[in-house]
C-alpha cells in the first residue's frame, strides 16, 4: 500500500532520513528503493504515474553541516541546476523531465539510467590499459562537448560516481549541480566540488576555466589505469602528470589536447602489441 505523504509532512529531517518503499511525493512519484546519497541531495528510483516510466528523482536533503541553508538558498541551488539541463541538448547529458520547487520537497525528476556508474565498475576490477584508455577518451568527448557548448559550460564535478556506462554501452553525464557557466573572464567557483577530484584553484575559491575540468579527467584516467601501478618510465605517466599539474597553466590547454595525447598513447600500444604478437 502506498504511504501517502501530506504537503505538511514534509520537511528535511524526513527527506534526511530517506524515503521509505512505496512512499508516494507529490501524487506522482512511488519511490522504489534509494539509487545514491551525497552531501547535499539523495536520489531514488521512482515510477512516475504520470507516464509510466522509470524516472531518478533528485531530492536536496542537506547534511548536518549543510544545515544552515535557507530553503530558499536550497530552491536558488535546485532552479539552476534545472535551468543548465534544460539549456543543454547534448546525448551525454542526463535529461529533466521535471521540476518542483514551490514547497517541500524540492525535487528534479531525471530519466533513469540503466547502468553502473564509473566508481562502481572500477570497483569491480580495473580494465586493461587499453580499455581504461578508450573510456578516459569517451569521458573526455563528453566533458569536450560542455566546453564547446554557447555558451560554454564547466562541469567542476567530475568523477566517477558522476558517470554511468548505461547498459546499452552508452555513457551520461550527471549532477550538474556546481556546474557554471563560463565567461570570457573565467568562472567564479560556485562550490567546491569533490576535494579528490577538485582542481587546486577550485579548492581555494578562484576564477576557472576548462583546465579545471582537465584536472578532473586526469584524476580519472588515474583511477582508470591504477596509478600506483604506472612504471615511472612508462609515457602514461607524463599525460597523467600533464593533466593533474598543480598550477592551471601547465594543464593542457584544452581537452582536445588531452584527448590526442590518450588517442596517441593508444596507437603506439596497439602497434607494439602487434610486432610483440608471434608469428
Amino acid at each position: 500500500m502506498l504511504a501517502h505523504a501530506p504537503r505538511s509532512a514534509w520537511s528535511q529531517t524526513r527527506i534526511r532520513r530517506g524515503l521509505a518503499p512505496d512512499t508516494l511525493v507529490d501524487d506522482r512519484f512511488v519511490v522504489l528503493r534509494l539509487l545514491g546519497r551525497g552531501g547535499m541531495s539523495c536520489v531514488y528510483k521512482v515510477a512516475d504515474l504520470q507516464s509510466g516510466d522509470l524516472v531518478a528523482l533528485k531530492l536536496l536533503a542537506p547534511e548536518r553541516h549543510n544545515r544552515w541553508m535557507s530553503l530558499s538558498f536550497q530552491r536558488q541551488i535546485m532552479l539552476r541546476e534545472a535551468e543548465i539541463l534544460a539549456a543543454l541538448s547534448l546525448p551525454s547529458v542526463v535529461r529533466l523531465r521535471a521540476l518542483q520547487v514551490r514547497e517541500l520537497p524540492f525535487y528534479l525528476a531525471l530519466d533513469y539510467l540503466d547502468g553502473m556508474t564509473l566508481a562502481h565498475f572500477i570497483a569491480r576490477g580495473l580494465p586493461a590499459r587499453s580499455t581504461a584508455l578508450l573510456l578516459a577518451d569517451r569521458i573526455a568527448a563528453m566533458i569536450e562537448a560542455l566546453h564547446q557548448h554557447r555558451p560554454p559550460l564547466l562541469h567542476l564535478d567530475i568523477k566517477p560516481a558522476n558517470i554511468v556506462l548505461l547498459r546499452c554501452g552508452g555513457m551520461r553525464l550527471i549532477d550538474f549541480g556546481t556546474a557554471c557557466w563560463l565567461t570570457d573572464t573565467g568562472a567564479p567557483a560556485p562550490g567546491m566540488g569533490t576535494p579528490d577530484y577538485a582542481a587546486p584553484e577550485h579548492q581555494a575559491h578562484q576564477r576557472l576555466d576548462v583546465r579545471a575540468d582537465i584536472y578532473a579527467l586526469g584524476r580519472i584516467l588515474e583511477d582508470l589505469v591504477g596509478e600506483a601501478t604506472v612504471p615511472a618510465s612508462h609515457p602514461l605517466r607524463q599525460i597523467l602528470a600533464r593533466a593533474t599539474a598543480p598550477l592551471a597553466w601547465q594543464r593542457y590547454p584544452e581537452v582536445a589536447e588531452f584527448r590526442r595525447a590518450l588517442q596517441d598513447l593508444r596507437r603506439r600500444m596497439a602497434a607494439s602489441a602487434r610486432c610483440s604478437s608471434p608469428v
